[in-house]
C-alpha cells in the first residue's frame, strides 16, 4: 500500500472527531473559552439540540480584530507559549484546536469586541474556510454560533440522538461548568424559551438544587478535608438517595469536571460499609491541587486527568468521605405522600404472640438508664433467643462476642439516641422503640448483623478473632471448584477463624471456627464463604477481602426475620445502639433503622392545623 499525506480538510474532520463528540462538546468548549477569557455572564441558545444552532454570548474579554483569524488556526492558544506551562496548567483549555475543530464541521460566525478596543470585528468561516473580518459594533465580548453542526460529515450526524436527549446532553454540560464556577451567571434557552438560570454567586446547594432537585439538595452533607498541599470540599448523598446508575457522580479537580478512578474508588470504599454494591451514591466533589500534581494532558477532551500522588489522594478522600457519613444521622425519615389515598384499606388481625417470659429486672433496669452491661451477661443474654426453626434452635443463635469496648468515632446525633422506655417486636421483626425525634423502627436482623460485624471487626483488628477449635474436624463436602477456591485463600480464612484442610478433590475438613459460627450449620458457612471466594478477588487488598468475610459471618449468624426475641435479647441488643460505631446501616447497605418524626406523626393523627 502506498503511504500518502491527507488532504487538509480530511485531517480537520479526523481532529474535529477527537474533539467534538456531539453538540454539548461545542457548547462545553465555547463555555470553556468566554470563562478563560473573564466572562461573568454567558447566555447559551441552542436549537434542534444544538445540530441546528448553538450561540454563546459572553461579557468576557473580547478577541482584537486582528487576532480573529488566528482564533481558527490550529493550535493556535493565547493560554500557554511553553512546554513548561503544560505543569501548571490553570485554564480550562490550552491546546488551541476547539475553534478550529468546530469550525471544521460547521457554520461558524464570531462576533467581538475587545475590551478597551475602538471597534468590534466579524469573522465568519464555512467549513473551516474563513472569509476576511469585517468590522462590527456591538458591547464588549464574544458571541460565537456554530449553525448545522456535521452537516459536511453526514455518517457522524446520522449517530446523533433524538433533539431532546442532546438537550439533556447540553443542558448537563451546563451545570456541570456552572457548579464549577458559581461566581458567573448562567442562563440557558432551546428554541428561544428558558430551561436554566443561574444567579451568579448562588450558593452551590442552590445550584444542585436548580439542577438535580431540591429533596436531593436538601438531604445532601457538607464533606470538607484542607490539607498542606490538598482540599476537598462538596456534597455527599446519604444512603437512602443511592440510584442504580452513577450519573450523579461529579469530581471537578482544580475546577475542571473530569473523570478519575482514584477518587471514585476512594468515595465507593468509604460507602463500602453504608451502602449495598449495587447501588452507586451520589455525589459533588472538589478537589484542589497543585496544578503541577495534576496532568490535564492526556485525553482530548480533557474529561481525564493524571494524577502525580494518587495514593495520597485515594486515603485523604476515604477519610474525608467515612468522617462525614460517620458523623451524620443516615436514618432514612418517613414521609408522609403529598396526597393520602381516600380510604385506608383495612388492617388485617395479626395473632397475638404469646408474652415472654418477665426479664431479669437489673438488666432492664440497666438497660433502660443506657448503662452498658457487662459483656459476659449482655453475650449470654443473646446467646438464649428462642428460635422460629428447629434449625435455629439446634444451633443455639444470637452470640455478640465480647471484644474491648471501642467508643464510636463521632456522637450518635441526638435524634437518633434510642430514649430510655419501653419497646416492642412487631410482627417477629422489627423493634419499635421511641427516639428524641419521634419513633424509631429497628430491622431486628439487620441491626444484629451490623451489631456482630464491629465486634468481629474489633477482633480481627486486634488479630484477636475468638475461635472454637473442633476435637475431630468437620467433613464438609463441596463441588472441585469450589475445593480449589478454598484452597486458595486459606490464609485469608484463617485470619477470620476458619481453618480448613483439602480431604480430597471434592471434600475439606474444617478444624476451628469463629466463635460466632455453629459448627452444625458449618456446611452452610463455607457455602457462603465459596460464593464470596468466587466471586471476588482480594488483588492484594487484604483488609477488604476480609472485611466481605465477616460480613458473611455476621449475616450467616445474625437472628432472622421471624425470630421471636424475649425482652432481656431486644434490650441488650439496643443498648448497643449508641455504642457500636455506624449503626445506621447493615453491613450490606440495608438501613438497619427509620424513623418517623413526630410531625408526620401528629399529622396521621390529625394533631395539627385543628
Amino acid at each position: 500500500m502506498t503511504i500518502r499525506r491527507l488532504p487538509q480538510h480530511v485531517v480537520d474532520q479526523i481532529a474535529a472527531g477527537e474533539v467534538v463528540e456531539r453538540p454539548a462538546s461545542v457548547v462545553k468548549e465555547l463555555i470553556e473559552n468566554a470563562l478563560d477569557a473573564g466572562a461573568r455572564s454567558l447566555r447559551i441558545e441552542v436549537e434542534g439540540g444544538g445540530l441546528d444552532r448553538i450561540a454563546v454570548h459572553d461579557d468576557g474579554a473580547g478577541i482584537p480584530p486582528e487576532e480573529l483569524p488566528l482564533a481558527l488556526a490550529q493550535h493556535a492558544t493565547s493560554k500557554i507559549a511553553a512546554a513548561e506551562d503544560l505543569l501548571g496548567v490553570r485554564s480550562y483549555g490550552f491546546r488551541g484546536e476547539a475553534l478550529a475543530s468546530i469550525a471544521a464541521i460547521s457554520h461558524l460566525t464570531i462576533a467581538s469586541q475587545p475590551r478597551g478596543g475602538d471597534s468590534g470585528a466579524l469573522l465568519v468561516a464555512r467549513a473551516g474556510v474563513a472569509e476576511p473580518v469585517r468590522p462590527l459594533a456591538r458591547a464588549v465580548g464574544t458571541t460565537i454560533e456554530v449553525r448545522d453542526l456535521f452537516f459536511n460529515t453526514p455518517a457522524r450526524r446520522k449517530f446523533m440522538k433524538a433533539e431532546s436527549t442532546e438537550l439533556a446532553h447540553v443542558t448537563e454540560t451546563v451545570l456541570r461548568l456552572a457548579l464549577a464556577r458559581r461566581d458567573v451567571a448562567f442562563e440557558l434557552l432551546a428554541h428561544g424559551r428558558r430551561t436554566l438560570r443561574l444567579e451568579a454567586e448562588e450558593s452551590l446547594r442552590a445550584r444542585i438544587a436548580a439542577g438535580f432537585g431540591k429533596e436531593l439538595a436538601a438531604s445532601l452533607l457538607e464533606c470538607e478535608l484542607t490539607l498542606p498541599d490538598l482540599r476537598l470540599s462538596g456534597f455527599l448523598a446519604p444512603p437512602d438517595q443511592a440510584r442504580a446508575r452513577s450519573s450523579l457522580q461529579h469530581l471537578w479537580i482544580n475546577g475542571r469536571h473530569v473523570r478519575d478512578r482514584t477518587v471514585s474508588g476512594a468515595v465507593r470504599a468509604a460507602y463500602r460499609d453504608f451502602l449495598a454494591e449495587s447501588l452507586a451514591p451520589a455525589w459533588f466533589l472538589f478537589l484542589d491541587l497543585a496544578p503541577a500534581d495534576v496532568d490535564c494532558n492526556v485525553h482530548p477532551t480533557k474529561i481525564e486527568v493524571r494524577l502525580r500522588r494518587p495514593s495520597e489522594v485515594y486515603q485523604a478522600v476515604v477519610a474525608a468521605v467515612e468522617r462525614t457519613l460517620r458523623g451524620a444521622d443516615l436514618a432514612p425519615r418517613f414521609r408522609l405522600p403529598a396526597r393520602l389515598p381516600p380510604a385506608w384499606p383495612p388492617v388485617a388481625p395479626v395473632a397475638a404472640t404469646p408474652p415472654a417470659e418477665p426479664p431479669p429486672a437489673a438488666l432492664l433496669r440497666d438497660a433502660a438508664a443506657g448503662a452498658e452491661p457487662a459483656a459476659d451477661s449482655l453475650l449470654a443474654v443473646l446467646s438464649e433467643a428462642p428460635s422460629a426453626t428447629p434449625a435455629r434452635a439446634a444451633a443455639g443463635s444470637l452470640p455478640v462476642g465480647s471484644p474491648p469496648h471501642q467508643p464510636p468515632l463521632l456522637a450518635v446525633p441526638p435524634s437518633a439516641r434510642v430514649l430510655p422506655g419501653r419497646f416492642v417486636q412487631v410482627l417477629k421483626t422489627y423493634v419499635a422503640t421511641a427516639c428524641e425525634a419521634g419513633l424509631l423502627i429497628f430491622d431486628q436482623h439487620a441491626l444484629h448483623e451490623r451489631v456482630l460485624y464491629r465486634h468481629l471487626r474489633a477482633e480481627w483488628s486486634a488479630r484477636a478473632i475468638r475461635r472454637q477449635e473442633l476435637l475431630v474436624p468437620l467433613v464438609v463436602e463441596l463441588p472441585a471448584g469450589d475445593v480449589l477456591a478454598l484452597e486458595e485463600q486459606t490464609e485469608l480464612l484463617e485470619s477470620v477463624g476458619v481453618r480448613i484442610a483439602p480431604l480430597s478433590r471434592t471434600t475439606v475438613g474444617v478444624s476451628s471456627l469463629p466463635a460466632v459460627a455453629a459448627p452444625s450449620d458449618v456446611a452452610g458457612l463455607l457455602t457462603r464463604l465459596v460464593t464470596l471466594v468466587r466471586g471476588e478477588r482480594p488483588e492484594g487488598r487484604r483488609d477488604d477481602f476480609a472485611d466481605r468475610m465477616l460480613f458473611t459471618l455476621a449475616c450467616h449468624r445474625a437472628v432472622r426475620a421471624g425470630d421471636a426475641l424475649a425482652e432481656e435479647q431486644i434490650a441488650g441488643l439496643l443498648a448497643e445502639v449508641d455504642r457500636v460505631e455506624h449503626t445506621h446501616t447493615c453491613p450490606h447497605g440495608r438501613p438497619t433503622r427509620v424513623v418517623i418524626p413526630l410531625a408526620e406523626l401528629e399529622n396521621l393523627f390529625k394533631r395539627r392545623g385543628f
